[in-house]
């Protein structure tokens, strides 16, 4: 995944459920992160983090911090930093059955 002001590149695709691999890297001029949320939370609810990235500085590449894996079902990927969210920074992982 490739991320800069303020978009995730690609912004939509599709993986096979299980363990998800998330690399990033930051080719925008600020810091950027990539998490892996719940789609819909309810009303007043937080969303569900299933893993992310370290905050990454303008060149770095990371990956997750810890092991994800996911059922099938849709998850939105996002920036947690700021309102990089609320500017656009984010897209939509479709995970499928094997």
């Amino acid at each position: 995944m490739t991320l800069d002001e303020y978009r995730i590149r690609p912004e939509n695709f599709e993986v096979p459920a299980g363990r998800i691999h998330l690399e990033a890297v930051n080719k925008g001029r600020l810091t950027h992160n990539l998490a892996i949320e719940s789609l819909d939370p309810e009303d007043g609810e937080e969303p569900i983090t299933y893993g992310r990235t370290d905050t990454l500085h303008p060149g770095e590449h990371g990956s997750e911090q810890a092991a994800i894996t996911l059922k099938p079902g849709k998850y939105r990927l996002t920036c947690t930093i700021g309102n990089h969210d609320d500017l656009g920074q984010y897209g939509e992982l479709k995970v499928v059955q094997k």
